[in-house]
Parts: structure tokens; sequence; C-alpha cells
């Protein structure tokens, strides 16, 4: 039977969220070079399906509805850590299709990710686990990230909300489904 919460006596998406396993849903998958446009990247844009709430140091807060990004980079540096959290989601690579080696990926025969890419966008709407955390939002005197921290009156820094925390393809618990729980692949 399922619980029901009064959403009226949860604390809005600002408070902390306890470090631990959440169900999530691919949103969108975004395709482009990283940052430095020296590699290609997976932009899986997640949202928390479950649980619905959790409660923290005394308070329910609402996780459902939170949201982040997973990025994978194909890049020498980051290919290992691609495949190990490639393989976590359940993702197997058609035998039509082998992961670059190191090697190939340092000398930019990028030729194959395109390939893998093409699986990847597939993974919109399939849903994983993930252990998630939040991290403070600091109020600065610019009001942006890269301002100052204003102190309040003991000389701490002020605290504005909490956002999940940027997490990592070796955070993922569980392996890619279908909203039915079906194996995508």
């Amino acid at each position: 039977m399922p619980i029901e919460v009064d959403t009226e006596k949860l604390a809005d998406y600002n408070t902390p969220l306890p470090t631990r396993a959440y169900t999530v849903v691919v949103r969108e998958v975004k395709q482009a070079p990283n940052k430095k446009k020296t590699a290609a990247q997976d932009e899986f844009e997640c949202e928390v399906l479950a649980p619905d709430s959790v409660e923290f140091a005394g308070v329910l807060s609402a996780a459902a509805g939170r949201t982040f990004s997973l990025y994978a980079t194909y890049s020498h540096k980051n290919l290992s850590n691609c495949k190990t959290g490639l393989a976590k989601l359940g993702f197997i690579v058609p035998k039509n299709i082998t992961m670059p080696t190191e090697d190939e990926v340092a000398s930019g025969a990028l030729t194959r990710i395109n390939e893998i890419q093409e699986v990847t966008v597939g993974f919109k709407n399939c849903v994983f686990d993930i252990t998630l955390s939040t991290e403070p939002i600091y109020k600065t005197d610019t009001g942006k990230w890269d301002g100052k921290r204003v102190k309040d009156e003991h000389g701490q820094d002020i605290i504005q909300g909490y956002r999940l925390a940027m997490p990592g393809l070796s955070d993922i618990t569980g392996a890619l489904r279908t909203m039915d729980g079906e194996n995508p692949f």
C-alpha cells in the first residue's frame, strides 16, 4: 500500500538530503564535445523519481523532482571511468562496436565513439539507481558562485540552500531499466 505524504509538511528543495541511493530517470541525453572541445561527451540530464521524500536531521524533505546532470567524457583521461560507468548501467557494447583503446583516444581516433553514442542516446526515459548527496549553496557578495562568501554575525558562511552535488559514474549503484523494469538493451 502506498504511503501518503502530506506535501504541505515537506521542506522545499533547498534542504539537504542524506547521502544514499536514489532512483532517477534520464530526462534528456545531450551529446557534444566537452568544455575544452577535446573529447566527445554525453550529458545525461536526470531527475530523482524515488523516494518522494526523505527525513534528514529531523526534517522531511522533498527528494523527487530534484535534478542533476551526469557526464561521460570519452577522453584519454576518463576512458576507463566511462567503461566502468557504462558497465554499471548494464550497457553491453554490441559485438560490432568496441570501445576505443586509450591509445586510439589519445591519438584523436574517435571514430567509434559516435557508434557508442548512437546507443547512449537511447538511455532517455530509462531509470537507474545512483548514490546522491547534497552540497550547500553559499550566499556571496555578488550573488554568483564565484563571489566572496558572506558571513553571519558569528563569522560563519551563510548557507542559502542546498543542491545535489555532481555525481560521478562511479556513484551508479543499479543498472538502467525501462519504467516498466525491463532491460532496455
